[in-house]
């Protein structure tokens, strides 16, 4: 009775017509040409679109999306996050609808969809995306951003958390027991567990990290030198263009997403580790994306400045 299961909708009639199999070879149809579909876009409507379409790619890879079609479970939070993102794109410039209108319907419709795997995808894939959009748009500057990301991520939470409290209000009345009650407790269970299953704040953000991080890598070592390069980068792009510095900082903040949701929903993140570990691709496309970004912008000014000195030697 708490949630929607509302993929349902889509895998009942599919088990009419195939088998188990068979939806699985159309799962993977879907994701692969949804994937592609994004990254062409975010290569044709981004600059340096080629970085962020490999950065986006690298980010899927990341999260194990062989895994995807095949359990079902994990296709509604990715499905949603590549419809959301080519939506995002292509709404940027048109704008049909408004952003802020767009990510609260996907707050609904993915808390419809989905049954609390990683969904905070749905949110900072596309508001990542919405980032890169904007560094070719002078309009924007950080405050506008600022303001933007968090408009886009509260309307998204009220879209999430208004759409899950209909459900029990519907069951309480369908079923005439108090699901409210229920739906609270359990709540109460996934943010602080109980006396056998205690939530531990930093188990959540390491077994998550831990799961993420397949190739063993010594994050000790890897993490600061990321720390380092990106600070490094962002120092010197900061002197000559602080208008692009503050938009990749926005993009950093957002990269936070996936470690806020852990923190929020500690106990659930710490038992479920193993799936929801997926939400960190907001995290590893958003560096990628700075990383590529940054280092593409540090070499067209050196460029530039060698083109200057060029013309002042000629001149000579």
């Amino acid at each position: 009775p708490r949630y929607w299961h509302g993929y349902l909708t889509v895998l009942k009639p599919l088990s009419i017509f195939f088998t188990y199999r068979e939806i699985r070879y159309i799962n993977m149809f879907v994701v692969n040409i949804l994937l592609a579909a994004v990254a062409i876009m975010l290569y044709k409507h981004t600059e340096r679109g080629w970085g962020n379409a490999c950065a986006y790619v690298a980010a899927a890879t990341s999260i194990f999306i062989l895994v995807v079609p095949i359990s079902f479970q994990y296709m509604a939070s990715f499905t949603g996050m590549l419809l959301m993102t080519l939506a995002v794109i292509l709404n940027y410039k048109k704008t049909r609808i408004g952003m802020a209108e767009l990510f609260f319907a996907c707050g609904m419709c993915i808390n419809f969809m989905d049954f609390l795997t990683y969904p905070i995808v749905t949110l900072g894939v596309p508001l990542i995306a919405l980032l890169l959009l904007s560094l070719k748009d002078d309009r924007v500057n950080f405050l506008t951003g600022l303001r933007k990301i968090i408009i886009c991520s509260v309307l998204w939470t009220a879209g999430y958390a208004v759409s899950w409290a209909t459900k029990w209000i519907l069951a309480s009345v369908v079923l005439k027991k108090n699901v409210l009650l229920d739906a609270a407790g359990q709540a109460a269970f996934r943010i602080a567990g109980d006396a056998e299953q205690a939530a531990n704040h930093r188990e959540a953000l390491r077994a998550n990290f831990s799961n993420l991080n397949y190739l063993k890598c010594d994050m000790k070592v890897v993490v600061p030198v990321l720390c380092l390069l990106i600070a490094g980068m962002g120092f010197f792009l900061w002197r000559k263009n602080k208008r692009r510095t503050g938009k990749y900082a926005l993009i950093l903040l957002v990269c936070t997403y996936p470690y806020l949701w852990y923190l929020v929903l500690a106990n659930h993140s710490q038992i479920h580790c193993f799936f929801t570990f997926r939400a960190q691709m907001i995290t590893a496309f958003g560096i990628l994306a700075v990383l590529l970004g940054m280092a593409g912008d540090l070499l067209c000014l050196r460029r530039s400045a060698d083109a200057l000195s060029c013309d002042g030697d000629r001149g000579s």
